[in-house]
Order: structure tokens, then sequence, then C-alpha cells
């Protein structure tokens, strides 16, 4: 397994990780879609891979045991597959202002679903590795920008029974955090409460 710790293979990590090289730069469009899904495909499996390590071919991986011995390789895959579904929900949305209202069918608004369950669970999950108190504070810190970077879009296009659900999960890290760290979950909280809504969200509450 590629170690953080080991500056040769943390050369390799950082490529892969590198967010203006992989994603390039906003604004992301509909032809952006394609390559973007490409990518967050490429940066899931790799995230499985730390998250779901086993040292026992056909052992059920022990993921909390993982979390922590690979949590340098996992805050950095969690930050990462964060930027790209921001820079996917930007994409997504012009594709949905593009589209012609008779070319919604059932099958391109479960997609679209699938999408928004997708980015919840790496919310919560981010927001699960900042509340362990083994976490170390650099890698806290990884989490909480990746998240302050992403949530306004993210927020915009999330239906607002879920952002409720993700204000009260940002409620339970808060106490916890420091003086530092404080600032970047309260303005992810303000962003899920936020009215603003966008296609995607409009789309996922008809």
């Amino acid at each position: 397994m590629p170690r953080w710790s080991n500056p040769q293979e943390a050369a390799v990590l950082k490529r892969f990780w590198d967010v203006t090289k992989t994603l390039g730069a906003s604004p992301y469009t509909s032809n952006d879609v394609p390559a973007l899904l490409t990518i967050a495909d490429r940066a899931g499996a790799l995230y499985k891979t730390y998250l779901l390590f086993s040292p026992q071919a056909g052992a059920l991986p022990d993921t909390a045991s993982n979390t922590a011995k690979y949590q340098d390789e996992i805050s950095r895959a969690v930050a990462y597959l964060l930027r790209i579904q921001s820079a996917e929900l930007e994409a997504m949305t012009d594709f949905v202002k593009s589209l012609p209202a008779a070319e919604m069918n059932a099958a391109r608004r479960a997609g679209l679903k699938q999408v928004h369950l997708g980015i919840n669970e790496m919310i919560t999950s981010a927001i699960l590795m900042i509340r362990s108190p083994g976490l170390q504070t650099a890698n806290r810190d990884i989490l909480l920008a990746a998240l302050q970077d992403s949530a306004n879009l993210m927020a915009a296009s999330t239906p607002k029974a879920d952002r409720m659900a993700l204000v009260a999960q940002i409620d339970t890290i808060i106490p916890a955090l420091d003086d530092q760290q404080r600032p970047k979950a309260l303005a992810v909280k303000a962003a899920f409460e936020q009215s603003a809504c966008s296609p995607l969200c409009a789309l996922d509450e008809q």
C-alpha cells in the first residue's frame, strides 16, 4: 500500500490528488461530465483501496482500523472526492439547464438522485472522520478545507430536507474543534442553511 509517510510514494499520490492538474478550473460544463465521472470512479477506487484493505484474502475489512491507520491517505482521498463531486455538480447543473424539459426522463432523474446520494454519503464520511478524536490536526484541516471549498455549490444542489440532516451532523463536530477550525465548520453549516436552490435541487424536489 502506498503511504504518505514515504516521500517517493507520497510524490505519486500527490500527483493523483492534484486538483489543479487533474480537474482544471471552474466553470465546468455539460461537456465535462463524462471526464469528471471517469476521474471520480478512479478516485473512488483508490479511496476504497485504503478503506476496505484487508491483510487476509477473503476476510472482512476493519474499516475503523483502516481509517485510523491510513488516515493520511484516506483524508486526502476524501478531500479530493469532495472537490470532484463539486465539479460534477457544476457540470450537471449546466447539463440540466440546457436539457429540454421533455428529455428529462425517469432514467436521468434516477441518475441525478444517485449522484446526490453519493455526495451525501461522502460528506457524512468526512464529518465522521472529523469527529474522530484520533484524527491528526493536519488531516482534520484538510477535510474541513475541502468541505468549505465545496459547500456552497453542494448545498445549492441538495434538496432542503437533506440539507437539514447534514446541518445536524455538522453541529455534532463544532464543539470539539479549535478556534482555527470552528469558523470553517460554521461556514459549511451556513452554506447548507442557505435558501438558494439550483436546477438540480429544484429537479429533485419536484
